[in-house]
């Protein structure tokens, strides 16, 4: 499908012909008086037309945007190309306008350097914290509250031993807007040699503290690659090395990221399930993986901090 034309001349968008791979919705690069412009469709089956959880979520996201532009941090930030808003309901579906980030993502590339992608990470909590949000997310998934009532019995184990476990970790003050997905996926490059340069898809950015966000990360960019089970440490702690330039971390922080790896792989259970979605059928044998490694991890984690 094509954005509808009316849609199109009330924003005064003109589309490129550039579509991007998106997941949960489609999305287009237009022109617009104030630049580049990344125009969304999010997926009706959901993100209900009907829903009023889904506006209220989207002001969130679009406010919390807007205050962390004002940091000068490299993100997308609200376009408000409708009458002043940035996001509206049309033809039955949620659309959004953002700014567009030029560069590439870093995915498994080895540049720039996973300690560089670390650095930014703690960059970001930084901004994020000078952008505070006064409420939780509407819809998010903290870790300290999964509802584990659609689950089967195996899951609803692990959630009681994540609980367990988050309740021996030292309670962090601190809390800001954590991005939730902050991968090399989601990580933007430009230059040569190619340097982070900006930081994309805040689909799941909600209030928690920075510690999660690491985890939540090297959930995926702690692989060697992308259908691993397994995790790689080295990977692990040059990306923990290079948060640390940035930004202090104790050493119950060696403790707390493996289980904050083990709570992102429960998070997507927990939302496949509240979506109505299949579990993806490797979350199991990595869970397991991570239970069995998760001493080891801690140890490199703490030898890291150590250095």
């Amino acid at each position: 499908m094509e954005p509808p034309r009316s849609l199109l001349d009330q924003a005064g968008l003109t589309l490129t012909g550039r579509r991007l791979p998106t997941r949960n919705s489609a999305s287009w690069v237009a022109r617009h008086r104030a630049g580049l412009v990344i125009l969304r469709r999010l997926d009706p089956r959901l993100s209900p037309p009907a829903s009023s959880e889904i506006a209220r979520d989207l002001a969130w996201l679009h406010g919390y945007l807007a205050r962390l532009a004002r940091t000068g941090f490299p993100a997308p930030h609200p376009v408000p190309a409708w009458d002043g808003t940035s996001w509206m309901l049309v033809d039955g579906a949620w659309w959004e306008a953002v700014s567009y980030l030029p560069g590439h993502a870093v995915g498994w590339n080895d540049a720039p350097p996973l300690p560089e992608v670390g650095a930014l990470l703690a960059r970001f909590h930084a901004a994020s914290a000078a952008a505070p949000a006064s409420t939780q997310r509407p819809i998010s998934y903290p870790v300290d509250a999964l509802d584990g009532s659609r689950l089967g019995p195996s899951w609803r184990r692990r959630l009681d031993q994540l609980a367990a476990d988050l309740d021996r970790l030292p309670v962090l003050d601190v809390k800001c807007v954590v991005h939730g997905d902050f991968t090399t996926h989601n990580v933007l490059a430009n230059g040569r040699p190619p340097h982070p340069c900006g930081v994309i898809d805040f689909a799941l950015a909600h209030v928690d503290n920075p510690w999660a966000d690491i985890g939540y990360a090297l959930w995926r960019s702690g692989r060697p690659h992308q259908d691993a089970i397994d995790w790689d440490p080295d990977r692990i702690s040059r990306f923990v090395a290079g948060y640390r330039r940035i930004s202090d971390l104790p050493p119950d922080a060696a403790t707390a990221i493996p289980i904050y790896m083990t709570a992102r792989g429960l998070q997507q259970a927990v939302r496949a399930r509240t979506l109505s979605m299949p579990i993806p059928g490797h979350l199991h044998a990595r869970l397991e993986w991570l239970s069995t490694h998760r001493t080891i991890l801690t140890e490199h984690i703490l030898r890291t901090l150590d250095r």
